[in-house]
This record gives structure tokens, C-alpha cells and sequence, in this order.
């Protein structure tokens, strides 16, 4: 909106005990405009890492890594990423994970490992459809997919296209949305514990609000876990 920048003020010098700000979709630049808050103020869903604001978040690197590290341990060599077109901080340190954990298995990346789709269902299905029809090299085995709802979107392209899940592609998403389990196949995936982050964020908060001097910038990342299902072929049976 036109006024965004004087309602942005308006926020920051309001009388308030405190601000969660959800910045799942921000960049630095979006979240700066709020850190002359005369409440205290904290980050929930995107991490800040070198800038001084109290986050809490999902271990998104760490997702990334388990990610990766399950498509290898089942025997998976060729292992590529599906991340969202939109650019912005989760994605950004799931991708992270996702390459450290090729790089400590000593796996190379293809040059065209990076599938980027609209990060919505419809937006996914089609997009994945337009980049199989361009891609000239052979499909990787595996795909880590940044959310389930890509995931979806392109189990359904490579469908399509004659691919059967998870015989010829594994997949596995993140986020572990209630939908996964009586997807066709039940989608593996990465669970997130949100009210687990919820909680630690208003307890977080409620500790700057009775700070009585200044304390210590904190960045909470929690942990994730690994939800297995049936889109993950082993290839080690072979």
C-alpha cells in the first residue's frame, strides 16, 4: 500500500508491551524499517543472523541437511533441490543444508541441480511442467523439495510426464502439513514443530518485556525432524 511506510511508523511508536513480527517473507530491508520499535521487538519465522534483532525460528539449515543426508543414505547419488522462485531467508538456509550435506557425502551438484517454482500448488505443477519439457540432462533420482506444498505441485508434473513416485523420482518436502500422509504417495518429509517456536517465542518476548536493562540479542533456532513415508525409493534393495 501507498502508506505502508507511515503505518510502519505508526506500529513502531505505539504504546505496546510488545511485537511479534512474522518475517517469514521478508528481507533485511523489509524488517529494518521496524528496529526503532519503542516495544521490544522479535523476529518469528525468518533468522537475521549478523543484524541485532531477537529471532526465533525453525533450524531451516538443518532441515536441508537431514533432507539430503536421507536421499543419500537410501542410496540416492543424484540428488537435486526444488526451491521456491521467490527469494528470501528459509529458503535460502534450506538450499545451505541441503549443499553442505552433498558436500560432506562428497557428492557433486549437477549444474542445473536448482528447480525454482512458484511456491504455490498450481504454481509448482506448472512451472515443474515447463521445466521438464526444457531439461536436456537425465532426471535426478531424488528431488528435496523446500515445502510440501512444491512437493505436491510437482509430484503432480512428473506424473504428467510419465514419472511414477517414487519408483523412477523420490521426493521428500518440509513442513509436514496435514495433507501429507493421504497424498499419493504419503509424502516424507521434515516436521516443524510450531507451537513448540510459538511458545519459546512469547516466552522470549515476555523476558525482554520484563528486562529492565538492556540484554543480549538471542537467535533461536529449534530443531526439526524427519518424517518418513512412502515417497522415497530404496535403492539399495536394487
Amino acid at each position: 500500500d501507498s502508506d505502508y511506510l507511515e503505518r510502519i511508523q505508526d506500529i513502531c511508536q505505539e504504546d505496546c508491551a510488545g511485537i511479534v513480527l512474522l518475517a517469514t517473507e521478508m528481507y533485511k530491508e523489509d524488517v529494518t524499517l521496524f528496529s526503532h520499535s519503542k516495544a521490544p521487538l522479535l523476529v518469528l519465522d525468518s533468522l537475521f543472523r549478523n543484524d541485532d534483532f531477537n529471532c526465533v525460528v525453525m533450524n531451516n539449515y538443518e532441515a536441508g541437511f537431514l533432507a539430503a543426508q536421507r536421499l543419500i543414505a537410501m542410496g540416492h547419488t543424484r540428488v537435486e533441490h526444488i526451491t521456491a522462485s521467490v527469494r528470501f531467508n528459509n529458503m535460502r538456509y534450506r538450499r545451505m543444508g541441503f549443499e553442505a550435506a552433498m558436500a560432506e557425502y562428497q557428492l557433486p551438484l549437477a549444474p542445473d541441480f536448482l528447480w525454482r517454482v512458484t511456491p504455490t500448488l498450481e504454481g509448482a505443477f506448472r512451472d515443474m511442467l515447463e521445466l521438464l519439457e526444457k531439461r536436456q540432462t537425465p532426471l535426478p533420482t531424488a528431488f528435496f523439495a523446500a515445502n510440501d506444498i512444491m512437493a505436491m505441485g510437482c509430484v503432480r508434473a512428473l506424473k504428467e510426464k510419465g514419472h511414477k513416485v517414487p519408483r523412477d523420482v523420490s521426493i521428500i518436502g518440509m513442513d509436514d502439513l496435514s495433507i501429507c500422509p493421504i497424498a499419493n504417495p504419503p509424502l516424507s518429509t521434515i516436521r516443524v514443530f510450531r507451537e513448540d517456536i510459538s511458545r519459546i517465542a512469547v516466552r522470549r518476548l515476555v523476558d525482554m518485556m520484563d528486562a529492565s536493562g538492556p540484554r543480549a540479542i538471542q537467535k533461536t533456532e529449534v530443531g526439526v525432524t524427519l518424517v518418513d513415508r512412502q515417497s522415497i525409493r530404496d535403492l539399495r534393495e536394487n
